[in-house]
């Protein structure tokens, strides 16, 4: 079982997560990957480090609580090329993979890689 965790961001209190989330969830519907937790940021600038759900989210991957964070687009995680790749070094060490929705950009950890072989690979008596 792959254990999914989408993080949703919008950078002002009068906008919604709720399309991202429902993309997400019918992405990992797809993929056949279950969402362990959604973290959502609301009102948050992209240009602010401080985020408590992408703190969360990172504390939960360097405890491996998940196998792969999912976003939307990549600027909904980091604008900067610098934090994002902070983030995905993070990730990395964690053995956590990354993939983005929309743009197809997706790195799998090697744990992630056995995971999805064997799911795919199964025979139904198991």
């Amino acid at each position: 079982m792959v254990w999914s965790a989408p993080y949703v961001r919008v950078s002002t209190s009068s906008q919604t997560t709720d399309n991202q989330t429902i993309e997400l969830k019918r992405y990992c519907e797809r993929q056949d990957w279950k969402i362990i937790k959604t973290y959502a940021d609301t009102g948050i600038s992209e240009a602010s480090r401080e985020r408590p759900a992408l703190d969360e989210m990172l504390a939960d991957a360097t405890a491996q609580k998940f196998d792969v964070l999912l976003v939307w687009k990549i600027d909904r995680l980091a604008r900067s090329i610098s934090h994002l790749l902070d983030i995905l070094k993070q990730l990395k060490i964690a053995g956590v993979g990354f993939c983005s929705m929309t743009e197809s950009q997706c790195w799998y950890s090697r744990r992630l890689q056995r995971l999805q072989t064997f799911t795919r690979h199964r025979s139904p008596e198991i």
